[in-house]
C-alpha cells in the first residue's frame, strides 16, 4: 500500500509530538508537571532550616571539642609546672602531647590555627582566687553564649585548679 509522502510526514510530525509531549508534559498535562515543582519547592523549604540547625550544630560542637583539648592539654601543663600558665603554643605542645595525644581528631597545628587562647593569664595569681573565691570567671578562651558556663573549657580549667590546690 502506497502512502503519500504529505501523510508519511504528517505521521512522522504527530509521533515526534507526542514524544515530545511525552517528555516534556508527563500524561499530557503541564499541571503535573507545575504540581511537581511546587511540591519540591515545598519539601526543600521545609527542610532547609534543619539542615543549617544540623550544620551549626556540629560546628558548634567541633569549636567546643577543640577547645576542650586545648583546656586538657592546659591542665595537664598546670600540673606539671606548677601552675604557671603556658607563655606560648610552643611551651603547651608537650603537655598537648602527653593529656590529648594520638587521642584527639585533630592535629596540634590545626587547634593552633582555630582555637584562640590567650597566653598573658598568671597562673600563681588564678591559683591564688581560686583559693578565695566560690565563683571565678576565666577568661583564656573566648565566650560562646551558646556553650553552658559550667561545660566550657574555662570551666574546666577553674574547676581543674580548685580540685587540685591545696588548701592552707
Amino acid at each position: 500500500m502506497h502512502t503519500s509522502r504529505r501523510t508519511r510526514a504528517l505521521e512522522m510530525g504527530n509521533r515526534s509530538r507526542r514524544l515530545r509531549d511525552f517528555y516534556h508534559y508527563p500524561h499530557g498535562s503541564t499541571k503535573y508537571t507545575i504540581r511537581s515543582l511546587f511540591l519540591a519547592v515545598f519539601v526543600v523549604a521545609i527542610c532547609c532550616p534543619f539542615v543549617v540547625l544540623h550544620f551549626s550544630r556540629q560546628a558548634l560542637s567541633r569549636k567546643y571539642m577543640q577547645q576542650n583539648a586545648i583546656a586538657y592539654a592546659i591542665c595537664r601543663h598546670l600540673s606539671e609546672h606548677d601552675y604557671e600558665w603556658p607563655k606560648s603554643w610552643a611551651e603547651l605542645e608537650p603537655s598537648f602531647d602527653l593529656e590529648v595525644g594520638q587521642e584527639s581528631p585533630w592535629t596540634y597545628e590545626e587547634l593552633r590555627s582555630t582555637v584562640s587562647v590567650r597566653f598573658d593569664i598568671d597562673g600563681p595569681a588564678l591559683a591564688a582566687q581560686c583559693r578565695g573565691a566560690s565563683q571565678l570567671t576565666l577568661d583564656a578562651f573566648r565566650a560562646d553564649d551558646r556553650i553552658p558556663d559550667e561545660a566550657s573549657p574555662n570551666r574546666v580549667i577553674v574547676d581543674y585548679i580548685k580540685s587540685t590546690i591545696q588548701l592552707p
